[in-house]
């Protein structure tokens, strides 16, 4: 909705977008988008309860005050908060049409997590390209 310095950068990433993203990678997120004529104390209330259940229901572990925190913070910078991170492109795209009936979502792509995964990935290749005396 905004267009935020930081807004871009979660953009960026969209799916499919970036080669060096696989949609098995853990590197995923749902973002919801608020628009900043609402403010976050009257809208988070009208929507908390359908998100939050969808992100239990779909992640028992995911869904935590902190979440609640990270949307408020995200929402409050760019106009975007972040209600679910590090899930495969299935999984997010799930939980995003589970939601978007009562808030308008978005699937970025974090590209810290991707690095990550590709370090690992790379070291891991290393480890097991590397004979064994």
């Amino acid at each position: 909705a905004g267009t935020g310095g930081t807004s871009g950068e979660a953009g960026e990433g969209v799916a499919g977008s970036d080669p060096g993203v696989d949609a098995s990678m853990r590197a995923h997120t749902v973002m919801i988008a608020v628009s900043d004529e609402i403010p976050f104390e009257l809208f988070w209330p009208m929507v908390r309860d359908d998100i939050m259940g969808a992100v239990r229901e779909l992640f028992p572990r995911g869904a935590s005050a902190q979440m609640e925190e990270a949307v408020q913070a995200g929402v409050t910078q760019n106009g975007m908060g972040p209600i679910a991170q590090k899930l495969t492109l299935e999984e997010a795209e799930t939980l995003a049409a589970r939601v978007g009936h009562v808030v308008q979502t978005a699937v970025t792509v974090d590209a810290q997590v991707v690095q990550e995964i590709q370090k690992e990935r790379a070291k891991n290749a290393q480890n097991d390209a590397m004979p064994v005396a």
